[in-house]
């Protein structure tokens, strides 16, 4: 992993390649990812349903679509948002907004009781 991660880097890197930025961030991504060993087990034990296409919506572990209230499963990687700037549309707090906004609408509309929520 880490032959691979140098070889890549330095294909990708900013410095190096104009217009690539996108690429190096997920190189450098992919390579945080693989060399933390639990998440490394992560994805080495879903490692088929990965390659079949699975996007964490249930479908494939006998879960069906609707009886997810809201997937969270785009929204545990760093690359779901760009930098931390409050106007940013993409940014961490805007992402993270929509996140909670979503989950607490969700509860909301299936619980039985009166939330109120701030």
């Amino acid at each position: 992993i880490k032959k691979a991660h140098r070889k890549k880097a330095l294909l990708y890197h900013p410095d190096k390649s104009q217009g690539m930025e996108q690429e190096f961030l997920l190189v450098q991504q992919a390579y945080e990812c693989l060399s933390d060993t639990q998440e490394r087990s992560w994805y080495d034990d879903h490692r088929e349903a990965i390659l079949k296409g699975w996007t964490g919506s249930g479908t494939d572990n006998n879960v069906h679509p609707d009886d997810m209230v809201f997937n969270v499963v785009p929204y545990q990687h760093p690359s779901c948002y760009q930098g931390y700037s409050d106007s940013h549309p993409q940014s961490f707090f805007q992402i993270y907004q929509h996140v909670f906004t979503e989950i607490i609408q969700n509860e909301m509309s299936s619980s039985s009781w009166d939330l109120n929520f701030p």
